[in-house]
C-alpha cells in the first residue's frame, strides 16, 4: 500500500528542519541541536518499533546522533555540528566504493534483505554486476552530496543551510533513486526467468498488505521456500 504523507518520512523531515531553524532563531544553536537530535532519536525508535529487522543500523544510528548532538551542544559550534555529518556522508560514500573495490560490494551482500530475490538470480552474474554498480553510484552520490554540503556550508546562513540543504537533497535523491530502480529493473530483466525489480517489489508489497497486523511476512504456501 501507498504509505501516507506522515509515514512518507517527508513529515519527519519537515519537523527536522522547522524546529532547528525556530530553535536556532530563538534561544539559540545548542538547543536547536539538542531538538534535532532529540526529534531524530525518536524518528529512529519509531521506525525501530514499526521495522523490527534493522539490526546493527539502529544502534550505530543512535550513537552518531547522540555524539553529533554532543559535539555540538559542548562546543556551540556549527561548524563541528554539521562537519561531522558531511564527513560521515563522504566516509559512507568512500565505504561503498571500497566494499566493492573489495569485492564484497554492500549491494549484492544485502539487497536480498530488502527485496526476496531468487537464488538463482542472486547467484547469476548480471545481478551482481548491477547491484555492484547500483553501489558505486550510491557512493559517489554521498560524495558529491558531501561537496555539495561543504560549498553550501560555506555561502549560506544556518537557516539557509538545512532549508536548502533539505530541498537539494530531495530532488536529487529522488532523481537518483528513480533512475536507478529503472536502470536496475532493465538490466535484471536479462536474467532467464526473473520479471524484473519491479514486478518483484510489486509482488512484496501486494504480499505485506495482505499481512495481518504485526506480521512481518505472511505465511509461506506449500510452495514458497520459506524465510531464510
Amino acid at each position: 500500500m501507498t504509505p501516507s504523507f506522515r509515514e512518507s518520512g517527508a513529515f519527519d523531515s519537515i519537523i527536522s528542519v522547522a524546529a532547528f531553524v525556530l530553535l536556532d532563531k530563538f534561544v539559540g544553536l545548542p538547543y536547536a541541536i539538542a531538538g534535532v537530535t532529540v526529534w531524530s532519536l525518536k524518528v529512529t525508535y519509531v521506525k525501530h518499533r514499526k521495522h523490527q529487522r534493522i539490526g546493527w543500523l539502529l544502534p550505530v544510528t543512535t550513537l552518531f546522533l547522540i555524539a553529533r548532538g554532543a559535539i555540538g551542544i559542548i562546543f556551540d559550534s556549527r561548524a563541528l555540528y554539521f562537519g561531522t555529518g558531511i564527513a560521515a556522508k563522504a566516509a559512507l560514500g568512500l565505504g561503498l566504493i571500497g566494499s566493492v573495490l573489495i569485492g564484497k560490494g554492500v549491494g549484492a551482500m544485502y539487497a536480498h534483505r530488502v527485496l526476496p530475490f531468487p537464488e538463482e538470480v542472486r547467484a547469476h552474474r548480471i545481478y551482481r554486476s548491477t547491484l555492484n554498480q547500483l553501489t558505486i553510484l550510491a557512493g559517489c552520490y554521498e560524495i558529491g552530496s558531501a561537496g555539495s554540503d561543504v560549498w553550501l556550508y560555506n555561502h549560506s546562513s544556518k537557516s539557509g543551510f538545512v532549508l536548502i540543504r533539505i530541498l537539494v537533497n530531495w530532488v536529487t535523491g529522488f532523481v537518483v533513486i528513480f533512475g536507478a530502480i529503472l536502470y536496475a529493473d532493465t538490466r535484471l530483466k536479462r536474467i532467464p526467468g526473473f520479471a524484473g525489480l519491479l514486478e518483484l517489489a510489486e509482488e512484496t508489497l501486494t504480499r505485506h498488505g495482505h499481512a495481518a497486523p504485526g506480521a512481518r511476512f505472511p505465511a509461506p504456501d506449500a510452495t514458497s521456500q520459506g524465510d531464510r
